[in-house]
């Protein structure tokens, strides 16, 4: 075990650290730090940073982020040997018994590290403590917002992060879109203290608060290994003898780079720096609406609690509050509420505007859905309690809106996957309930606008599939007769795409969800509807299976049409003038790729990179005419016998589907009452 020297003031030791929420290690650091330095804390305490209240010559600025990944820290921290060294393991418990789960000590070792200098007191240096670095760098970025940093940049000599894995490492940022930049620590005096610092190798690092700070002071930042190591992860564990040592290897690395000022060294002119600034300045006013939209809610903090796989546990005041997540992929996170309200989903999607500028990366869905959770809470209770009267003259309606918590293992299967659902005996209560209760429209509340049509829609439903069914992602319709079995592989606020499994199997078409209601007063959020979704996951079964039976009739004319297009397309690319082309273009290609790896090892100047890839850029777009190939007029010949059958009047993706595959509609397929595919993975959803 740490022995007790290991201690914070307030007696807090590293291992108690480790089980402190965000919040609770933001207002323990700002106890320690608020009378001994020069303090900024910002709007919603975003950060805390600590600034020498006197100093003659530019000091270091210390840096490390408060939360931890998935933001629930362990409940349990026990010692335990690895390869021979004794080390920290985190717990949490799980269906009353412990489990492993992770340290935290990324960055809570960061964060250790730097109280242990300020209680030693070495006050003389910078320290910055963030928030929400998994999150997205939230904090940091606040931080540089308020320009605090710009304004004390010639105080400052460098950054340097704790918050780098292992025990030797000093992890540098590379840069890629940056003119004249391509690191972090882009300055030869710099890179040189580094290399003779014993002990410690140079590596590329990942992504991590002090990116931001670099960049906006134009100042070199290194990240420091703190002796984590299988960060975000239950295997995760800290060294504790290296973290023993932490504080002393961090003040013989400070000693060593001495008290100079080591600024970004720029390779490039000032005009592409004014370049730089302006798309900066540009790429902050596209993404300001975005994070605004992030930002507006009814209340004052960020919502506390964690994901647990597909499960949300919140806290608002001391209401907890439960959700599912029914989607979360780089484009979109859709959450429903389970308690104390239900029947209610929201969804964000990145709209067309931001797809090229911002993508929801693992930390950032998280964020979504938290705050997703929180703003559906707040929606539902303002509906709820000012429903018409006539709501509350029949008790039965609140059952639709109303639920006590419930815990994610006595969820039944399709709420973990869906979320509540209202049962079929019951549906037309729940419409008549909704006339009474209505969702407000000027809040930017998710309002199901099309509740009205939910009648209508089921019974088109009904009419078109009146024998079908949906289990996890797997549907089934019965059409003609066929029993038709078929595979949502993806399914979301934009998109349904949907793969038939019986009695063919591979066959994929895909749609745009018109049934999706946009929320006009908030255009970056849509609302999921899942009935219409279920309708149009239907219609695309059957319109697969309705092409592929066709296609089943006439496979002979479409394996001979197929055979006749491979043979004209060889015929067009064994011409000599194309194949020399295409010969050429390949010498070309390679050169092009050696004069990218030149320029990625420093070895050309962008702007000597540019001048020498001219020319050959002008020769491919030459070559390519030559070496282009139309196919549209070698399809028209090859199958013109098909251009009868009104599913082949136009070039369609599955004729060469089963020109490739013929299996796909000839194959001996059994239907078993309940084929192994037609099983949803629970693992996945498993915390």
């Amino acid at each position: 075990m740490m022995n007790s020297k290991n201690t914070l003031p307030q007696d807090i030791t590293i291992e108690e650290m480790y089980l402190l929420y965000e919040y609770e290690l933001y207002d323990l650091v700002l106890e320690i730090v608020k009378d001994k330095f020069e303090v900024y804390t910002g709007i919603k305490d975003m950060y805390i940073a600590c600034f020498p209240k006197e100093s003659a010559e530019p000091y270091p600025v210390l840096c490390s982020h408060l939360d931890i990944k998935f933001c629930v820290p362990p409940k349990v921290v026990k010692t335990a040997a690895v390869d021979g060294r004794e080390v920290y393991k985190g717990y949490t418990d799980y269906l009353d018994k412990l489990e492993p789960y992770l340290l935290g000590g990324d960055d809570r070792n960061g964060v250790w590290a730097m109280l242990e200098l300020i209680k030693q007191g070495f006050t003389d240096f910078g320290y910055v403590f963030a928030k929400q670095e998994e999150e997205g760098r939230r904090g940091a970025i606040a931080l540089v917002r308020d320009r605090i940093l710009q304004i004390k940049r010639d105080e400052i000599a460098y950054f340097l992060m704790l918050d780098n894995d292992g025990r030797t490492g000093l992890g540098f940022r590379k840069l890629e879109q940056e003119p004249g930049l391509s690191s972090l620590h882009q300055n030869k005096e710099f890179i040189k203290k580094l290399e003779s610092f014993a002990g410690y190798e140079l590596h590329e690092d990942g992504i991590s608060d002090y990116i931001e700070y670099c960049k906006a002071t134009g100042l070199c930042g290194i990240n420091f290994s703190v002796g984590f190591e299988n960060e975000h992860t239950v295997d995760e564990f800290t060294d504790i003898k290296y973290l023993e040592e932490l504080p002393s290897r961090i003040l013989d690395f400070i000693k060593h780079l001495g008290n100079a000022q080591y600024a970004l060294e720029y390779e490039c002119s000032k005009e592409e720096l004014l370049w730089r600034k302006r798309r900066e300045s540009r790429k902050y006013e596209i993404e300001r609406p975005f994070y605004q939209t992030l930002f507006r809610f009814p209340y004052s903090s960020f919502p506390v609690g964690g994901i647990k796989g597909q499960y949300i546990e919140i806290f608002h005041g001391d209401q907890k509050i439960t959700g599912v997540i029914m989607q979360r992929d780089s484009e979109s996170v859709i959450v429903d509420i389970t308690s104390p309200y239900w029947n209610a989903s929201k969804g964000m999607i990145a709209s067309t505007m931001f797809k090229n500028e911002y993508q929801f990366d693992e930390s950032t869905q998280v964020l979504i859905a938290k705050d997703l959770l929180l703003k559906l809470y707040v929606d539902c209770k303002h509906a709820y309690d000012r429903a018409d009267p006539a709501f509350w003259e029949n008790e039965e309606y609140s059952k639709f809106y109303l639920r006590e918590y419930v815990p994610y293992e006595k969820l039944s299967r399709e709420e973990r996957f869906f979320g509540p659902q209202i049962r079929e005996e019951d549906f037309a209560l729940y419409l008549e309930s909704r006339e009474h209760i209505l969702w407000p429209s000027t809040s930017g509340s998710y309002i199901r606008a099309r509740i009205k049509y939910m009648k209508e829609l089921k019974e088109k439903d009904e009419r078109e599939f009146p024998d079908s069914r949906f289990l996890g992602n797997l549907v089934e319709i019965t059409h003609e007769g066929q029993r038709v079995q078929g595979e949502i592989i993806r399914r979301d606020c934009n998109q349904i795409s949907v793969q038939i499994r019986y009695p063919y199997d591979g066959l994929i078409e895909r749609r745009i969800n018109k049934f999706i209601i946009y929320d006009p007063s908030q255009s970056h959020f849509s609302n999921f509807d899942y009935e219409g979704g279920e309708l149009m996951a239907k219609r695309l079964l059957k319109l697969i299976y309705e092409r592929a039976s066709v296609m089943e009739k006439h496979l002979d004319n479409i394996l001979a049409a197929y055979e006749e297009y491979e043979r004209l397309m060889e015929l067009e690319k064994s011409q000599d003038e194309r194949k020399a082309a295409s010969q050429e273009l390949e010498k070309i290609q390679l050169k092009l790729r050696q004069l990218r790896n030149d320029l990625h090892k420093g070895k050309i100047k962008k702007e000597n990179y540019h001048k020498a890839r001219a020319p050959y850029k002008r020769k491919v777009r030459e070559l390519h005419k030559i070496a282009h190939v139309r196919r549209g007029p070698i399809y028209e010949k090859a199958f013109a016998e098909l251009h009868g059958i009104p599913q082949f009047k136009e070039p369609h993706k599955h004729t060469f589907d089963v020109g490739k595959n013929p299996e796909i509609i000839t194959g001996n397929y059994k239907l078993e009452a309940e084929p192994d595919w037609f099983v949803p993975n629970n693992e996945d959803y498993k915390y």
